[in-house]
């Protein structure tokens, strides 16, 4: 099972950015994997305005 919710740290700005999420979402804490992905790999991010971190963008990604 994998999860549709993958999260970035610099992903808006980044032609390479650090992504991560879990591939099972009833034991989260034991299935987070994290990768280096190329922009070009075929993702769409969307920044997550949270303003208690306004200048890390946080961003949602969406695999293509």
């Amino acid at each position: 099972m994998f999860s549709k919710k993958v999260y970035t740290t610099n992903g808006p700005k980044a032609d390479y950015f650090c992504t991560y999420g879990v591939y099972n979402i009833n034991n989260p804490r034991d299935t987070m994997v994290q990768a280096m992905i190329k922009r070009d790999f075929g993702v769409r991010t969307e920044r997550l305005k949270i303003n208690s971190v306004p200048r890390i963008h946080i961003a949602h990604t969406f695999f293509e």
